[in-house]
């Protein structure tokens, strides 16, 4: 198995993940923490892949990869509804 043939599946497997996630979208309060971490690492794991593609001429075609990760975490961060507020109970008098 060739290195391609093996980038190409761990692409199709971040990209499934992904998109199952959107599905979670349905219940964002519920999976608000699982969302958000999906959403930040396709930003982190782009960050690396445009690094390496501009480093290295042989890898230009992961600039792709990277635009798609970010089409995917976009939308994952901005359906993903901001942390409920917190109910502060009074403190007690002492």
């Amino acid at each position: 198995m060739g290195r391609r043939s093996q980038d190409a599946g761990w692409h199709r497997n971040r990209a499934l993940a992904n998109l199952v996630l959107l599905h979670f979208i349905d219940e964002r309060l519920a999976h608000r923490s699982l969302v958000v971490f999906a959403a930040w690492s396709s930003f982190a794991h782009g960050e690396v892949m445009a690094f390496m593609a501009f480093r290295d001429a042989s890898e230009r075609g992961h600039l792709v990869g990277v635009a798609i990760l970010l089409v995917i975490g976009v939308p994952l961060l901005i359906l993903t509804p901001a942390k409920p507020p917190v109910e502060r109970l009074p403190s007690p008098v002492a």
